[in-house]
């Protein structure tokens, strides 16, 4: 009995950590790309004026001049039109998309905040693990 306890305890464990890993890498190797890809494959939603797509790195849209990656961001905002705008760092250009052209705006929202929400862990994340590196090598007094 003991056993099967056990073994529930750790297949909860593993499928918590591997569910977890998405959202700490920022793939720097061929197998964490693989890892969050899994989790955050590459989508394209349709809607009047063009397609969005969103992957684990960038954003893009068909009238905009490129993809934006999720690093070039500063802030996301949707204005009482329905309008939204994504802020970039500066000397790169906002760029907007009306979400009434879409029919499920909803669903819209929710994927961006998903796949940003995910790089944003992911960098949080990586910068605790810098952190914590340089605290634990500091000297002894």
């Amino acid at each position: 009995m003991e056993k099967e306890q056990w073994r529930e305890y750790e297949e909860r464990f593993r499928h918590h950590h591997e569910q977890s890993l998405p959202y700490r890498f920022l793939p720097e190797s061929a197998e964490e790309h693989e890892i969050v890809v899994k989790s955050f494959p590459p989508i394209s939603i349709p809607s009047g004026q063009g397609v969005l797509t969103l992957d684990c790195e960038k954003m893009g849209f068909e009238k905009w001049p490129g993809p934006i990656p999720y690093a070039d961001i500063v802030a996301l905002s949707v204005d009482d039109n329905r309008v939204l705008t994504i802020t970039r760092r500066l000397g790169s250009p906002s760029q907007s998309i009306k979400l009434s052209k879409f029919a499920d705006q909803q669903g819209v929202i929710d994927a961006i905040n998903r796949y940003y929400g995910r790089y944003q862990s992911a960098v949080g994340y990586q910068a605790l693990k810098k952190t914590l590196a340089r605290v634990t090598d500091l000297p002894a007094e």
